[in-house]
């Protein structure tokens, strides 16, 4: 089973775990959010965190922020072991600084 960490909490975040919560193959450990508040969303359905420190391991990140906070949000995960992903179809791929990266983009419009 692939575990994942979703970060963030807006619409692409929400969109993407309504749809991988689904799936059979794939765990949801965790929701990281920058706020409490924000993360009131998905707080019975998945655990959820707002601290840093506090971010799981898992198989895949993926980062569904703003493009402005791909760089910021992915110095979080450095030292973790997983493949992190963004989300966005225009920042390059080299913002996430980990050796294991990648961009999923699945669609052209939210």
């Amino acid at each position: 089973m692939l575990s994942i960490v979703l970060l963030g909490t807006g619409n692409i975040a929400q969109h993407l775990f309504e749809n991988l919560q689904n799936l059979p193959t794939v765990k949801l450990t965790q929701v990281y959010g920058r706020t409490a508040e924000g993360l009131s969303y998905f707080q019975q359905k998945c655990d959820t965190t707002s601290k840093a420190d506090a971010i799981k391991d898992a198989d895949l990140y993926i980062l569904a922020v703003s493009d402005r906070a791909i760089p910021t949000v992915a110095h979080l995960l450095e030292l973790k072991k997983g493949l992190v992903v963004h989300t966005s179809g225009t920042v390059p791929m080299d913002t996430i600084p980990m050796e294991r990266r990648g961009v999923f983009y699945p669609l052209q419009t939210f």
